[in-house]
């Protein structure tokens, strides 16, 4: 079984610090992910999917495999929704997150993670949705973003 080669790429995420994403080596036309197309909301309010793609903009660049997109939109998902947990829950979360992954990917992984929970809090706050998942179709030199998403249960009053 012939190993495909895979190449590296180190992209800035925040204050300096840098995270090494293994990508394939592009097969689909560079900048083609700026083509992509949110599903359509009829009533003219920003997308779900549009949100998510704008938050998820910082892992991307131009020369993405539609392999490395989902790997990026998954580790942006994670970070969407450890920033929709308390304060308090989100170490715990992360922790546990963390703790099944190789240990020379767990450091990277934490600063994205914590850059993009940082990013949840600073300019999405007002999303109160959690990502249950997403999908990029093929089309054209792009691609269609979908993404499901539901609200967090209300709050249940404890002290009577």
């Amino acid at each position: 079984m012939k190993r495909k080669k895979i190449k590296r790429q180190t992209v800035t995420v925040t204050r300096g610090k840098q995270m090494v994403i293994l990508r394939e080596p592009g097969v689909l036309p560079a900048g083609w992910h700026k083509g992509l197309v949110p599903d359509n909301d009829p009533a003219g309010d920003e997308t779900k999917s549009a949100v998510f793609q704008h938050f998820a903009d910082p892992l991307l660049d131009e020369n993405e495999t539609l392999s490395s997109l989902n790997t990026k939109y998954d580790l942006a998902m994670m970070g969407w929704n450890l920033g929709m947990l308390p304060a308090q829950d989100r170490l715990k979360s992360l922790a546990s997150l963390l703790e099944d992954m190789p240990a020379d990917l767990r450091g990277q992984v934490e600063v994205t993670l914590q850059y993009l929970i940082e990013r949840k809090d600073a300019r999405f706050a007002d999303y109160p949705w959690f990502i249950h998942a997403f999908h990029l179709e093929p089309k054209g030199t792009g691609a269609v973003l979908s993404v499901a998403a539901i609200l967090p249960p209300p709050a249940v009053d404890t002290v009577k």
